[in-house]
């Protein structure tokens, strides 16, 4: 198993994400479908930009949970290529801050959210969560979709976002859990792993412990397996089975990107693997 943090695990993370040309290969199916790089908007690039299961449409229905308006200062903690953080500011306003370990995934967030007229309102960094770089109470609304899989030590984790957040402020979280009680045994590789090295799940019980031990509040709590399954049955069942894949989709942000989304429909499917969606409150 890779270390708690540090240097060798921060590595296993970017080397695993890190994968070269992500931002040649969206341009070139945009060019594909006829759209300009120079005409774009956040809303074009849902498809690709929301790198977890449900696409924008979990993204939103995240934040039906969540009070943000133009004040709100927000924290995406492994915030990807940016969907989310453009689709906040763009929908509600807000200012985003998203943070990521994966350097090739910053230089792209940064890119489309310069092409889409958004970088006055979201802004990326190079952080790990483990160790956030702001001040006690900087944040109205830390926002995590797909994290914590890969991040082994919870307990540092949630106390980390609990800091951050200012007495009254939220998390917002869609995450990929193991299903309670004996599972299968996952058949990797998955999007957020090659193997089991990478990849540290616990059951939502677990999870639902941990944060309330850093003294949040759970507001609201819905499990999302079964929907969850249902849109990548959808999703894969429009990929061929072999051969390149070359329409706009998440597919692009990985190396063997069909085989890792049909594992994870595999694990879904076969009830090893469940997905929550969360809202916690910061007394």
């Amino acid at each position: 198993m890779l270390p708690k943090n540090g240097q060798e695990y921060e590595s296993e993370v970017q080397r695993h994400y890190g994968v070269p040309g992500i931002l040649d290969r969206i341009l070139s199916a945009l060019e594909a479908l006829g759209l300009k790089s120079d005409e774009l908007s956040s809303d074009l690039l849902d498809s690709v930009s929301h790198f977890h299961i449900g696409g924008v449409g979990a993204t939103m229905e995240l934040a039906r949970w969540a009070k943000l308006s133009s004040d709100s200062l927000v924290l995406d903690v492994g915030s990807g290529i940016g969907g989310p953080a453009r689709t906040l500011a763009s929908r509600f306003g807000c200012q985003v801050v998203g943070i990521d370990l994966t350097e090739a995934y910053l230089q792209v967030a940064r890119g489309l959210t310069e092409r889409v007229g958004l970088a006055d309102r979201v802004r990326f960094g190079w952080a790990n969560a483990l160790y956030l770089p702001f001040a006690a109470g900087s944040f109205d609304a830390v926002w995590m979709q797909h994290v914590q899989m890969n991040i082994e030590d919870k307990r540092r984790l949630t106390q980390e976002i609990t800091r951050v957040l200012r007495p009254g402020g939220q998390l917002l979280m869609h995450s990929i859990c193991l299903s309670g009680g004996v599972v299968p045994e996952l058949v990797y590789p998955v999007p957020w792993a090659e193997t089991q090295g990478l990849s540290f799940l616990v059951n939502p019980d677990e999870l639902r412990s941990q944060f309330m031990e850093a003294g949040m509040t759970v507001t609201a709590w819905e499990d999302v397996t079964q929907p969850s399954s249902q849109f990548f049955k959808t999703l894969i069942g429009s990929m061929p089975l072999e051969g390149p894949v070359d329409a706009l989709g998440v597919h692009l942000l990985m190396n063997d990107g069909p085989r890792k989304l049909r594992n994870l429909y595999q694990n879904l499917a076969n009830g090893a693997l469940s997905v929550i969606q969360a809202a916690w409150h910061r007394p």
